[in-house]
């Protein structure tokens, strides 16, 4: 699915952290096609893991579809900022909180204005 950046479609990211010690790390990538919103890729870790690992494993997925810019959750503060930072991606505190996000998305699915992901991990 690398060749969605080289079509020079308009690609978004977006990183969940974790609010506590039972949470994972999510990362995904979509891709907007007509009027239809594609999810390209979706990754997760569940803990036990170590954060900073985990964002060093996630950044080589923005890099192979070429982005540079992720939108992540406010609420885990200042720590991933500083990862991603460090590993050339600028991170962007979402405007808007993940639940509202995750109950905005769910009808796109449900009316098929959105399509599954086509790799995960």
């Amino acid at each position: 699915m690398r060749r969605i950046a080289e079509q020079g479609l308009s690609l978004c990211e977006t990183f969940d952290g974790y609010g506590g010690s039972a949470d994972g790390f999510t990362l995904a990538i979509a891709h907007k096609q007509g009027d239809l919103a594609i999810l390209d890729a979706v990754r997760e870790v569940r803990p036990p893991f170590s954060p900073e690992q985990v964002v060093d494993d996630f950044a080589t997925l923005p890099m192979s579809y070429k982005v540079r810019r992720i939108i992540g959750d406010r609420y885990v503060g200042e720590f991933p900022r500083e990862l991603f930072r460090k590993r050339g991606i600028v991170y962007e505190p979402s405007e808007h909180a993940a639940s509202d996000i995750y109950k905005n998305t769910m009808p796109l699915f449900t009316n098929t204005t959105a399509s599954q992901i086509s790799e995960t991990q």
